[in-house]
């Protein structure tokens, strides 16, 4: 199958499975909306699907050796120099190879082979190895799952969107539209690669939930945890944390309108209670590895006796 095509294929089936699946528990979606919705992506990733190649800054790799030698080959290489995005080749993408070779050799995904002595993977959070758009992704060679990634996580914006916009009194089209301007915001689409982003679309869907459990809808919790779940398997802790805040309030503004106020507290702190500690293994390799970085070590070393009078003087 040629590589395009592949590529396409998992992604329609990717996505369509979800469109379904909200079509059948969540609401109906009528057939053209669900196709603009599943189309939507490619209006940034049109040309990397048509490739089957890789949606991203993949030039830059040519700024440095072995490749370096090759940089005059590229069309106008001189003008896509752009430094923030190097981290998408020199860490990203060397973490979604490392959680790839250590599955698909049949080990764990705890320690990062390829970077210094050993590194944390896990433990680190960012490569996120159970986030499932990085398993789907193993269908598929590593520049082709990059796309399809950056290409699914622009769909869950838009299709989260739309199904809170739609809840919210939106017509379908507004809703789509509400979808299309979340997905092709500026933020989401420059850190489309980075952990941050997989996480932050999340949050239309948790404020869905939040909203149902505020007003004793039974999907409500379903919806909340699915929502929490990707949140914490996305890869950067700290977007959680802000994920999380951020329903916290728009729960707050909807309790008033709750039929049962105490049951829909108890509901959603229930909720996630069971997503924390299902997600143990996301977690806890996590707070094991924090007091161990070079971050944490600069803060002691800072607060030694006399470390700030030998900065000043």
């Amino acid at each position: 199958m040629p590589e395009a095509l592949r590529l396409f294929v998992v992604y329609a089936a990717t996505c369509g499975i979800c469109l379904w699946l909200a079509h059948r528990f969540l609401g109906k979606i009528r057939g053209p909306i669900a196709a603009v919705l599943l189309l939507l992506p490619l209006v940034s990733t049109a040309a990397a699907f048509w490739q089957g190649g890789f949606y991203g800054a993949l030039n830059l790799s040519y700024n440095t050796a072995p490749l370096h030698a090759h940089a005059e080959e590229l069309p106008h290489y001189g003008e896509y120099s752009n430094g923030p995005l190097a981290d998408q080749i020199f860490q990203v993408v060397p973490w979604r190879k490392a959680v790839r070779e250590l599955v698909k050799n049949g080990h764990a995904p705890f320690l990062n082979r390829f970077s210094s002595g050993g590194d944390p993977l896990l433990g680190g959070s960012q490569p996120a190895p159970f986030d499932p758009k990085v398993w789907i992704g193993f269908l598929l060679p590593l520049a082709s799952a990059v796309t399809f990634a950056c290409a699914f996580v622009f769909f869950q914006a838009a299709f989260f969107t739309f199904l809170l916009a739609r809840d919210l009194g939106a017509s379908d089209l507004a809703a789509v539209f509400a979808g299309a301007i979340f997905m092709t915001c500026g933020f989401l689409d420059f850190y489309i690669t980075w952990s941050l982003v997989s996480v932050v679309v999340t949050a239309p869907f948790l404020l869905l939930g939040l909203r149902w459990i505020a007003r004793g809808d039974r999907r409500g919790p379903a919806v909340a945890f699915i929502a929490w779940a990707l949140a914490l398997v996305g890869g950067h802790p700290e977007s959680v944390l802000h994920v999380t805040v951020l329903g916290g309030l728009f729960f707050l503004t909807e309790l008033p309108k709750s039929p049962d106020v105490k049951r829909a507290v108890l509901t959603a702190v229930a909720v996630g209670l069971l997503v924390f500690a299902l997600a143990a293994p996301v977690v806890f390799p996590f707070i094991e590895a924090l007091p161990q970085t070079t971050d944490q070590g600069r803060k002691e070393e800072s607060h030694l006796p006399g470390c700030h009078e030998g900065i000043s003087r």
